[in-house]
C-alpha cells in the first residue's frame, strides 16, 4: 500500500527512511529499525514545517512493531528525480512459510507485547500496581489471592484416586463472582475491580474500553485458602459486524433467505415481520421536530426532506463540538461546571441525535413505500418469495429488516466475551477452558439477568425522547481467539451433562475467520502525532467520546486522522491477524428464538456441574503430564506480580 502525500514530500521521506534503516542494521537490538526511527523521532523539535513528517514516521515505527515490510520503490515513469521515491508498507503474513504454528504466534504475541508493556510506563498503573503490593491497617496484598503452584499441583496428586468420583473437587473448587465497583474481597479489603484490574494487566494484550455494557467476572477456588484468583472473564456489547456470528444467527440476507427456504417461511409472514418492524420503530421515535409526513402513504419527497435535516443538524452539531472542545481545552475544572458549558454539551447531544431521528426516518419511509410496492405486487400477481428472493428492491427491504433485527439482537440477545483466560497458577492447568464453560452456567446468565433485566436504554431514550426500558434476554456469547493460528482454549471445547434421561450441551462452535481490525497496533505518542497534526491542519476531530457517536471511537478517531495524513486505505487497520470466531448457544437453536418460530427453556447447567465436567475431562489428566508438575514445582509466585514485570521491562 502506497502512502498517499504528495510526491516531493514522499520522496524525501523515503530518502530520510533509507538513511535510518541503514543506521539501524548496525545495531543487535530487538525490533532495531523501529527504535532507530524512535530515536530520530526523539531528537527533533517539533515544529508545524516538519509535524507532518515526525508523524508518519511514527506510524512506520508502530507498523514495522507489528511485522510489516516497509520499503522504499522508485517509481521509474517519474521524470522529476527529486519525485520519483515513494514509501510503500506491506502487511504481514499471518504465519510465514519458514515458522511452525508456535513460532507464528509468539511473534504475534511479541506484537501485542509492544502496547501491553507500554500501559506500564505510566504513573497512574505504577501507582496502582504499588499501591496493590502494600499493605496497610484495612486491607491486605493483592499476594494473598494468587494460589501457590508447588502446594497446588502437590495437592491435586494427593487428592488424585482414580476409583473415586470426582476426585479432585476438595482440591479446586470453582466458583463465579461478579465484580462491582461496591463491592470489596472479603480476604484482602481490596475492592472486586481493582481486583479484576490488577489480574488483567497480567496479560500480553492491552486492555483498552469502549463505550456500552460490561459484566466482569472473578473465577475463584473456595477449596482453597483465601479462595485465590482462578481466571477472570468479561461480557460486553458485542461488535456490530461479525460475520461468521452473523451468518450463524441467520442475520444476513444471504443466511436469512436460506432460513426461511429451510423453514419454509412464506413471503406473507416475512411481508407481516416487516410491517411489525417498521411501525415498532416508528412507536421508538421522536418525530414531532421533523418533517411531517402521510405514513399511510409516504412519497420519495418526504426522504429528500429528512437527509436535507440530517445534514443540517451534523452541520450544526460539528460546530458546536470544535467549540465545546476548545472550550473543554482552555476552561479550568471549576468553570466546567457551570451552566454555559452544560447548556453547550447539552445542544450538542440533541443535535447529534436530531440527525440520528432524521437518518433513522428517512430509511423508515423507503422501507414502507417499498414494503407497500410490494404488497400491492403481492396480491396483484399472486408471489412466492422464490419469485422475488433476487429482485433488488426486495433485497433492499429485506435488508432493512435484517439490519434493524440484528441491532436489536445484539442490544439485547447478545453479548461478547471480550476478556476470558485463566490466572497464574491455574493457567497451566487450562482453566480458560473452564473460565469460558462457567460463561454458559445458570450462575452467569442469573448475573446478565439481575443486571440487565429491566435496564434503561441511553440511547433509546434519546431517540424516542422519552424513557426507555428493554428485557435483555441473554441467548448466546460470542468471542474471538486472540491468534489465528495454532490451538485455542476454545477448540472443541464442549461438554454433555445428563439431566435425567436427556442429556444438555454446552458447545463453543468454531464459526470461522474473520478479518482482524483493530487499533492496537498504534501506539498512544502516535495517537499524540496524528492529534496534533489534524490540529495544525484545522481539521479538529469530530470524535467526542459520547454515548451514541457510534462504536468504537478510537477506531473512528485513528481512521480520520491517519486520512489526513495520507494513511487512507483500510489495510492499516486490518493488524492482520485474523480472528477465530466461536459462538456458544445458551439455547437449542437462537435463530428459531429471535424470529419467534420457537420458544424454548435456556439449557440448565449449574457452575458446579460444569465444574465437575472440567476436573473430569481436562484436569484429572492435566495433573499426570510430568512437564506440567515440573513446571508448577519450580514456579516463583514473585516472577509473576506486576512489580516484577516493571522490573523486567526496565532492565530490557
Amino acid at each position: 500500500m502506497r502512502i498517499e502525500i504528495p510526491k516531493e514530500i514522499n520522496n524525501k521521506l523515503a530518502s530520510r527512511y533509507e538513511l535510518i534503516k541503514a543506521e539501524s542494521l548496525k545495531s543487535k537490538e530487538k525490533n532495531s529499525l523501529a527504535s532507530a526511527i524512535r530515536r530520530y523521532l526523539s531528537t527533533q523539535k517539533q515544529t508545524n514545517k516538519n509535524l507532518r513528517e515526525l508523524t508518519i514516521f511514527s506510524v512506520i515505527a508502530d507498523l514495522t512493531d507489528q511485522g510489516w515490510d516497509i520499503k522504499v520503490r522508485d517509481n521509474v515513469e517519474e521524470e522529476d528525480i527529486n519525485e520519483r521515491q515513494e514509501i510503500h508498507a506491506s502487511p504481514p503474513q499471518l504465519k510465514r512459510k519458514s515458522e511452525s504454528l508456535s513460532q507464528a504466534k509468539g511473534r504475534i504475541r511479541e506484537g501485542h507485547l509492544i502496547g501491553a508493556n507500554k500501559q506500564f510506563t505510566k504513573s497512574s498503573v505504577r501507582n496502582f500496581i504499588q499501591r496493590m503490593h502494600t499493605a496497610t491497617k484495612t486491607r491486605e496484598t493483592i499476594e494473598l489471592l494468587i494460589d501457590d503452584p508447588k502446594t497446588l499441583i502437590e495437592d491435586c496428586l494427593i487428592s488424585f484416586d482414580e476409583n473415586k468420583d470426582d476426585c479432585l473437587k476438595p482440591v479446586i473448587d470453582p466458583y463465579l463472582q461478579e465484580v462491582r465497583s461496591d463491592l470489596k474481597d472479603q480476604f484482602t479489603n481490596i475492592k472486586l475491580t481493582e481486583i479484576w484490574r490488577y489480574f488483567r494487566l497480567t496479560w500480553s494484550l492491552e486492555y483498552k474500553t469502549n463505550p456500552g455494557r460490561s459484566l466482569p467476572f472473578l473465577i475463584r477456588n473456595k477449596a482453597r485458602p483465601n479462595h485465590p484468583i482462578m481466571g477472570i472473564a468479561m461480557m460486553a456489547s458485542p461488535v456490530i459486524g461479525l460475520g461468521p456470528r452473523d451468518k450463524r444467527l441467520r442475520l444476513t440476507k444471504e443466511s436469512f433467505l436460506e432460513f426461511a427456504h429451510e423453514e419454509s417461511i412464506s413471503l406473507d409472514q416475512i411481508i407481516i415481520w416487516i410491517g411489525e418492524d417498521i411501525n415498532k420503530s416508528l412507536k421508538a421515535l421522536k418525530i414531532d421536530d421533523l418533517p411531517k409526513i402521510n405514513w399511510r402513504m409516504p412519497k420519495e419527497t418526504n426522504i429528500l426532506e429528512l437527509i436535507e435535516e440530517s445534514k443540517e443538524a451534523k452541520k450544526h452539531w460539528e460546530i458546536l463540538g470544535s467549540k465545546f472542545r476548545n472550550l473543554n481545552a482552555s476552561w479550568d475544572t471549576a468553570t466546567i461546571k457551570n451552566k454555559k458549558f452544560d447548556s453547550l454539551k447539552g445542544e450538542m447531544d440533541f443535535l447529534l441525535f436530531k440527525a440520528k431521528r432524521a437518518d433513522k426516518l428517512s430509511k423508515l419511509v423507503k422501507r414502507k413505500i417499498t414494503l407497500n410496492e410490494l404488497k400491492k405486487d403481492k396480491k396483484k400477481f399472486d408471489l412466492k418469495l422464490e419469485d422475488v428472493d433476487k429482485n433488488s428492491k426486495f433485497l433492499d427491504l429485506l435488508g432493512g429488516f435484517i439490519t434493524a433485527k440484528r441491532t436489536s439482537v445484539m442490544d439485547s440477545d447478545v453479548m461478547d466475551l471480550s476478556v476470558c483466560g485463566g490466572i497464574f497458577p491455574y493457567n497451566s492447568l487450562i482453566s480458560g477452558k473452564l473460565v469460558a464453560l462457567l460463561m454458559a452456567s445458570n450462575e452467569a446468565r442469573d448475573i446478565f439477568h439481575n443486571r440487565y433485566k429491566n435496564s434503561e436504554r441511553e440511547i433509546a431514550r434519546k431517540m424516542a425522547g422519552r424513557n426507555i426500558r428493554k428485557s435483555s434476554t441473554l441467548r448466546c456469547i460470542t468471542t474471538t481467539s486472540i491468534y489465528g493460528v495454532g490451538s485455542s482454549q476454545y477448540n472443541r471445547l464442549k461438554i454433555n451433562i445428563l439431566k435425567g434421561k436427556k442429556e444438555q450441551r454446552i458447545n463453543w462452535e468454531n464459526l470461522g475467520e474473520s478479518m482482524g481490525y483493530g487499533t492496537y497496533h498504534f501506539s498512544d505518542d502516535t495517537q499524540d502525532y496524528l492529534d496534533k497534526y489534524l490540529n495544525l491542519t484545522g481539521k479538529t476531530t469530530r470524535i467526542n467520546y459520547e454515548f451514541g457517536e457510534g462504536t468504537s471511537p478510537r477506531m473512528r478517531r485513528l481512521r480520520e486522522s491517519m486520512s489526513n495524513l495520507g494513511f487512507r486505505s483500510d489495510g492499516f487497520f486490518q493488524h492482520q491477524n485474523k480472528r477465530i470466531t466461536y459462538l456458544c448457544d445458551l439455547y437449542e437453536s437462537t435463530p428459531h428464538e429471535i424470529f419467534g418460530l420457537k420458544s424454548s427453556k435456556p439449557r440448565n447447567i449449574s457452575q458446579n456441574q460444569i465444574s465437575k465436567a472440567w476436573r473430569k475431562r481436562w484436569l484429572e489428566k492435566r495433573i499426570h503430564r510430568e512437564e506440567i508438575q515440573k513446571q508448577m514445582k519450580t514456579a516463583k509466585i514473585k516472577e509473576q506480580l506486576l512489580s516484577h514485570k516493571i522490573e523486567s521491562i526496565e532492565s530490557e
